[in-house]
């Protein structure tokens, strides 16, 4: 019950810091934007593939000890980056924890919020090739009931962009 304790604790100052690092990171990124409306993203690509490369390092040695850190950085980016991409990357990785980690559960709703994420991003980017792969990522976390309503507004989605 102990260690369940503290993965909780853990998770809670996790998430919070990568909120209030997600906060901070969007604001620099969007001061880096340039005269004609277009963001310069690079800094934020590459942020995010060094956070990604150093948690799936840290999942494929099952090292403990760097995995949470690792999670928390790599979310706070992929968060930043407001797209939907790295929130399934991150949802799969949370589920990559979930098979390591005694305690299951709280990956795997750190998986489903990160999959929840990339549907709300996916949706107001009206992509449907975003929303075919957030109802893929559901498919694999189990939940078959939230895949087909996603993929159901996936098809409404590509029909309203096909007779605008």
């Amino acid at each position: 019950m102990r260690q369940s304790a503290f993965v909780w604790a853990v998770l809670a100052v996790g998430v919070c810091a990568a909120l209030e690092i997600a906060a901070t990171s969007a604001t620099r990124i969007g001061a880096g934007s340039r005269g004609d409306g277009a963001h310069v993203a690079a800094p934020a690509h590459a942020a995010w593939g060094t956070a990604l490369a150093r948690l799936t390092s840290a999942i494929e040695r099952e090292d403990r000890a760097s995995l949470l850190s690792d999670w928390r950085a790599a979310y706070a980016v992929g968060l930043a980056s407001h797209r939907w991409e790295p929130l399934i990357t991150l949802g799969d990785a949370a589920q990559r924890i979930a098979i390591l980690d005694h305690q299951r559960e709280p990956f795997r709703r750190e998986a489903r919020a990160a999959y929840l994420l990339a549907l709300r991003t996916a949706r107001r980017a009206q992509s449907d090739e975003g929303l075919m792969a957030t109802a893929d990522a559901f498919e694999r976390l189990g939940d078959a009931e939230m895949a087909t309503q996603v993929r159901r507004l996936a098809a409404h989605v590509h029909a309203n962009a096909s007779h605008p």
